[in-house]
């Protein structure tokens, strides 16, 4: 069964004591010289080993960093781990070189193919890891893979989801309903998730170096930077992290099982374009293999329902197993004014707008509405802030501008009779407005508002950088989180040496049977 209720008329009994969330950041960002350039250093060895690390690895490319957070259910908390290992690994990377704070990158080398592929050792999983890489870079070109964003990994308490299944009454297993009540946030999430670029986006230019060889309908807007006028996060746009191979997998967000089985599906089937690209070429592999998606993260979403993996587990097979236990939010755009990439600012208005998604109504959506769906985000990323944008919203043609003050006004109404949430939520809310009746107050229009042809968005960006770094080496070190940290250095090192050790046979036979280990059965 799918649940459709509105359960705004149980707002007034929630509590912030029950309402609690738990919350975990990926944030990722590159490693940039000190004249703008990508770093060509390798990740340093005093942060640890990346492929056995839980918390300092990297993501596509060997200089692009990323931070895992463990889980809290504390703001404060969250954010203080985020900045001290910012701290941590200024103090551990080489001296001359920043965090680049923005999600386009920096100035990128001549050649698409000099950007490097992370590296994470000569052990089966480590070659897999860097493998899939190659395969992104095939298939996308390394340029898109050198972007950067923040995650949102985000559920609510256990004790909440049980009290809802108690009073709702709509399915005989608790598993089955958190199930759906996950995918009913999910589908109120696609349906009004443009508010966030519109909000939040911080990406509406790109260095020229990121266009090379691209075919695109950006304009010139300042020195060696081009974008769109009013662009919210071109990051979200044709440019960034798009693939029309995909737009062929049509995912339902309506149940668990057809979720799971369209990406099984689609990591099955051989798509001719890179079967053209080949597996292993002259005794080299290229990619995984040359399906559609090589493995199941190779799909790109604004939003996906996770669970926990055991080792050795895919990210689908654990949830095909065990259910929907969390969220991650995948489409925002790193904030270039702040240390983390997000401010506790943003984090609360993202508890309250999955709180929204959670509480409204949502019918299935149809194949017709997808296609809506996806304009309409289209629409934002592009021309969000253009005070003519109409998207087609509630089956009306509306302003972008009064589509996001309607949704937040849906927000607010969950406030109205619960003075708990309301001085939780209400300030976030409130700054929200402000940049509604106030664009500069956009971190896209904030960018925008800083170039010119004197000064570039790498100009601006960097800049940025150095004053971020500067404020990070002035914080006090939480001593008990670095002892944390230089233990796990030499934890991971000594992991990575175990499973290249325990490892036999060559890897054509441990791909093969990875990919055995990984097949979802019917």
């Amino acid at each position: 069964m799918i649940i459709k209720d509105d359960l705004t008329k149980f707002a007034n009994e929630f509590s912030t004591e029950l309402l609690k969330f738990n919350q975990g950041l990926e944030k990722e960002g590159l490693r940039v010289l000190g004249e703008g350039q990508i770093s060509t250093y390798d990740h340093a060895k005093d942060l640890g080993h990346k492929l056995t690390h839980p918390y300092i690895t990297t993501d596509y490319a060997e200089n692009l960093l990323e931070f895992i957070s463990p889980v809290y259910n504390k703001d404060e908390r969250l954010m203080n781990f985020i900045e001290q290992v910012h701290l941590y690994t200024f103090k551990n990377m080489h001296s001359d070189e920043v965090i680049w704070p923005a999600s386009m990158p920096a100035v990128l080398p001549e050649k698409d193919f000099d950007i490097p592929l992370a590296y994470y050792g000569e052990s089966f999983p480590g070659k897999l890891k860097t493998l899939y890489r190659s395969g992104l870079g095939y298939r996308y070109g390394r340029s898109m893979q050198a972007i950067a964003g923040v995650h949102f990994n985000f559920s609510f308490s256990q004790s909440f989801i049980i009290e809802l299944f108690k009073e709702l009454k709509t399915h005989e297993h608790l598993n089955d309903f958190q199930d759906d009540l996950y995918f009913k946030l999910i589908r109120n999430f696609r349906r009004t998730s443009f508010i966030l670029p519109f909000l939040f986006g911080a990406s509406p230019v790109v260095d020229e170096s990121f266009l090379k060889n691209k075919q695109h309908n950006l304009t010139k807007l300042g020195k060696n930077t081009f974008g769109k006028e009013f662009a919210t996060s071109l990051r979200m746009g044709g440019l960034g992290y798009t693939s029309n191979a995909q737009k062929s997998i049509s995912i339902c967000y309506n149940q668990i099982k057809t979720y799971i089985n369209t990406l099984e599906k689609a990591r099955l089937t051989s798509y001719p374009d890179y079967e053209k690209i080949g597996v292993k070429v002259d005794g080299e592999y290229r990619q995984l293999n040359s399906n559609l998606l090589q493995i199941d993260n190779e799909f790109y979403s604004t939003i996906r329902p996770k669970h926990v993996a055991l080792s050795g587990e895919s990210a689908l097979q654990a949830l095909n197993r065990g259910g929907v236990e969390y969220i991650e939010v995948r489409l925002m755009d790193l904030n270039p004014y702040t240390l983390g990439g997000i401010n506790e600012e943003g984090i609360r208005f993202l508890q309250h707008y999955l709180t929204y998604c959670l509480c409204a109504p949502a019918d299935v959506i149809p194949a017709d509405e997808c296609e809506t769906i996806d304009e309409n985000f289209s629409t934002v990323v592009t021309e969000g802030r253009d005070p003519k944008a109409t998207i087609k919203f509630r089956n009306k043609d509306m302003l972008v501008k009064d589509s996001v003050g309607i949704i937040l006004e849906e927000m607010e109404s969950l406030l109205s009779c619960n003075t708990d949430l309301k001085n939780y939520f209400q300030k976030g809310i409130d700054r929200q407005r402000e940049k509604l009746a106030n664009y500069d107050l956009l971190p896209s229009q904030r960018m925008l508002n800083a170039i010119n042809e004197e000064t570039s968005f790498v100009d601006h960006v960097l800049e940025q950088a150095n004053i971020l770094k500067a404020q990070a080496l002035k914080m006090s070190e939480d001593e008990k989180l670095f002892m944390e940290l230089e233990l796990l250095k030499h934890k991971s090192f000594e992991e990575e040496a175990r499973i290249y050790r325990a490892q036999s046979g060559d890897f054509d036979t441990y791909l093969e049977n990875y990919f055995k280990q990984i097949r979802i059965e019917d």
